[in-house]
């Protein structure tokens, strides 16, 4: 049964992360082409791509041709994506049966549980955007900025695996929870958590590993090389609480419990993390690593909010509420919203 359970979470999160890499690997590859500019337009492109990746806005400061290279890499995906939609005859056709008034209806449940769930990932990657603005307070904000643009790319490309397994969890709790078995729900949870932390083990060791040579790919400044070494394990830390909190917000996902994640993020990365950041950072003098030290009390705090919010699930009561769900889908949507939104 085990083997059988990490096979349906690898069926599902294997594809989804080949194809968040293929995507990552655009910013990257643009890290590197700025790497061979100069340390200015490495730290200028570090915090355009950092703002832009992060909130989806484009603002590439003065290096239009790399910028253009990742506006024509996104709008080919997305053309990808529609003529495999029209051509393909696997996918559902999302335009089938559509009418003028269909439209506009379903939407309200339907935003009820993306919101949250958009809200609970945006809060974590804008405290990384916080960070790449307190950089430009330290006495080396060129190459802190810098730095950091590297250090947040290298964390994002970490992040495709805790993503991808997040989708798989999420995906097989609420089928388990669909069909009746909270018991499988519940071991579908457990299995990709440690799924998740062992990962999160591994991205320390590798990281650790690489501190003294992962620098050198983007940039050949003593300076910023010197500062990512140092703050290299630290991001492999950060990863061993990052990546099963990330699995445990899919199971959040999975059980329709979105709001639940975005409490525990605005608490754990606002009220813990960016207090600590901003104390070693500027009050204890830590400078650089300070913001890093930051992080990871917001990881460590986000973590154990999370594993206790699965501990106190009641399997059998969400399996009852996803069978409510799923009979008020098919009929009125304003029961289907009061469900998703009641305290339960």
């Amino acid at each position: 049964m085990l083997g059988d359970e990490l096979l349906s979470i690898g069926k599902i999160a294997g594809p989804i992360m080949m194809a968040s890499m293929l995507i990552q690997s655009r910013t990257i590859i643009s890290m590197l082409f700025l790497s061979h500019l100069s340390q200015e337009v490495l730290a200028g492109g570090s915090l355009a791509m950092g703002f832009g990746n992060i909130t989806g806005v484009s603002i590439i400061k003065g290096v239009k041709g790399i910028a253009l290279a990742l506006a024509c890499t996104t709008f080919n995906l997305n053309l990808g994506l529609i003529v495999y939609m029209v051509v393909s005859e696997t996918p559902l056709k999302p335009w089938h049966g559509v009418t003028v008034v269909s439209i506009f209806q379903g939407w309200q449940p339907l935003l009820t549980l993306a919101v949250p769930s958009l809200f609970s990932v945006c809060l974590e990657w804008w405290w990384y955007e916080i960070m790449l603005f307190l950089c430009g307070l330290l006495d080396s904000p060129k190459a802190s900025v810098a730095a950091m643009g590297i250090l947040i790319q290298t964390a994002g490309l970490l992040y495709n695996f805790p993503y991808s397994l997040s989708s798989g969890i999420s995906t097989r709790v609420s089928q388990a929870l669909g069909a009746g078995q909270p018991s499988c729900a519940h071991r579908a949870a457990n299995i990709g958590l440690v799924m998740a932390f062992a990962f999160g083990v591994l991205a320390f060791v590798v990281t650790t590993a690489l501190r003294s040579w992962w620098g050198k790919l983007f940039s050949d400044e003593p300076q910023i090389l010197d500062l990512i070494s140092t703050v290299l394990p630290l991001l492999g830390l950060c990863e061993v609480g990052n990546s099963p909190q990330t699995a445990a917000c899919g199971v959040l996902t999975g059980t329709a419990r979105p709001k639940d994640g975005v409490r525990i993020n605005l608490c754990s990365f606002y009220i813990v993390g960016l207090p600590v950041a901003i104390l070693t950072t500027f009050t204890f003098k830590f400078g650089f690593k300070g913001l890093w030290f930051g992080l990871l009390a917001a990881q460590i705090s986000c973590v154990c909010m999370m594993v206790y919010t699965l501990v106190q699930t009641d399997w059998k009561h969400q399996a009852k509420r996803a069978d409510e769900l799923t009979t008020a889908a098919a009929g009125k949507d304003d029961l289907e919203t009061s469900l998703l939104t009641s305290d339960l």
